[in-house]
This record gives C-alpha cells, structure tokens and sequence, in this order.
C-alpha cells in the first residue's frame, strides 16, 4: 500500500516536537499538539484541541520509547490501518475546483483558501508555472461561486508555506503579493508539506538540512528559522479580483480567455 504521506514525514514532526519539549519545557503531549500537524494529517482530525478525538487518544496510547524512530515507526504503522492513510490517484474532472479547496470564517466574511498538489505521480506538480491558466479559472471560478452564495464575504485569505513559489502567487492580483507577510505566530499548522516532492516522497537534502539546524537550536525563534520556507500570510478585498479582471486575463490564450469571462459573468 503507498500512503499519502510517507514515514519520515512523520519522523522530522517528531524529532522537532521533542526539541520543543526541551526548549519550552511541555510534555511530548503539548508538543505534538500545538507545534506539529501529526493530528490532521497521520489522524485527519481538523478540530482543535483534538484531544476529544477517539484517534488522538489511541496514538498517544501507543506505548514506545523516547527514541524517534521507535516512536515514528510505532505510529506509521496505526496510521497504515487507517482507511484515509492509502494514496489513489485524484480524477481531477470530479475536482470541482482543482488543486484549490476553502473554508470560511465563522462570521462568513472571509474565505480562506487552501492549496495542494492533486497530481502526484504527474510530470509536474499542480502548482507548476505549466497548469497558469487551469489554475486561474479555478481560482477565480472558487471565489465567484463561494461569494454569490456567501454575500457576507468581503476578503480572502491564505495562508501557507505556498505563498513562497510564485507559480502560486501569480495566480492572484497584485495586491495580494503586495499583502504577502510572515505570519508571526506559533502555528506550524501550514508549513510541513514543503518537504514533500511532486511525487510525495520526503525530500531528504532538505530534510538533512532542517533536522541540522533544530539539532543546533537553542530557542523557539532559531526552531522557527530552521524551516527552508516560512509561513507567509496574504489577504485581499474580493473587490481585488473584480477591478483588476482584464489584467489578470493578460497572457491567457484567447480560447481561455473567452472560457473563463463566460464563467464569471453567468
């Protein structure tokens, strides 16, 4: 069985949640909860704290030893049993949006965009500069149909380590690059799958590289600095994507152009 994510995906979490533990002195418990996202994705659970879960409370009862790999190995394998853990191809015409999905604030003033990458296996990956106008319409084709049956929806938001590779970036109007910040907070929520290649396998340089420098840290600031790509947050007014249509149509061929004008005027 090949799994959505491979082991030592798991692995660098782990090593990183007990440098944590040494550096702010919590439990391996409150590390992996809070400074890791082993809970959405070995566990699939979205909800925080996730410690009502009935998954949660098995991993954690999982006995092993304080050792990476023991603990690592111990875990891939629950997560093995677990029916979300297999990898199939995505049939990308039952993507109703592609490689975007989203959620919105609870006050349904804000939509907040989430990105992947559905083409593993693929040449190239879904945020590659090849899929531009694919992607393009189904951004824009998101955030037409989410506002037209959310009219509260004044912004939209996203954030992610994604918001580093300007194939994504270009997707939006300028004034979202111009937004584009770090996010200064202790979420590590939004940033693991960066070490991940198009075909899902861990990239090991970069793996190397990390786990090198959380070895050397000595403070949560220096753990934060030791991720390749920072968690970058940008927002925009909706009205962004309205003013500045015929720009963001520019370099589209004429048959995507015409495609795409039909879809947000109907």
């Amino acid at each position: 069985m090949i799994t959505i994510y491979p082991k030592e995906y798991f692995l660098i979490q782990i090593i990183f949640a007990q440098k944590v533990c040494k550096i702010k002195n919590i439990s391996f418990k409150e590390a992996i909860q809070d400074y890791t996202n082993i809970a959405q994705d070995l566990l699939n659970i979205s909800e925080y704290p996730p410690n009502k879960e009935k998954g949660w409370k098995e991993l954690l009862a999982i006995k092993h030893s304080n050792i990476p790999n023991n603990i690592t190995t111990k875990w891939y394998e629950y997560y093995k049993t677990l029916p979300h853990s297999e990898w199939k191809p995505k049939d990308l015409k039952t993507l109703k949006y592609g490689m975007f999905s989203y959620t919105l604030y609870p006050d349904n003033t804000t939509i907040s965009l989430h990105a992947g990458n559905v083409r593993r296996g693929e040449e190239y990956s879904s945020f590659s500069s090849k899929y531009h106008d694919e992607n393009k319409k189904d951004l824009y084709r998101l955030i037409k149909e989410v506002s037209k049956q959310n009219t509260e929806v004044e912004k939209v938001r996203c954030s992610s380590w994604i918001n580093n590779i300007d194939s994504f970036v270009e997707l939006f109007p300028t004034e979202y690059r111009e937004s584009l910040r770090i996010k200064d907070s202790n979420n590590f929520l939004g940033i693991w799958q960066q070490f991940l290649n198009k075909d899902g396998e861990i990239k090991e340089d970069l793996m190397e590289n990390f786990l090198k420098k959380v070895d050397f840290s000595k403070s949560l600031e220096q753990l934060k600095d030791a991720f390749p790509c920072k968690v970058l947050i940008g927002g925009v007014d909706i009205e962004c994507f309205r003013r500045g249509w015929w720009d963001i149509l520019s370099g589209m061929e004429l048959k995507s152009k015409l495609s795409l004008v039909y879809n947000l005027n109907t």
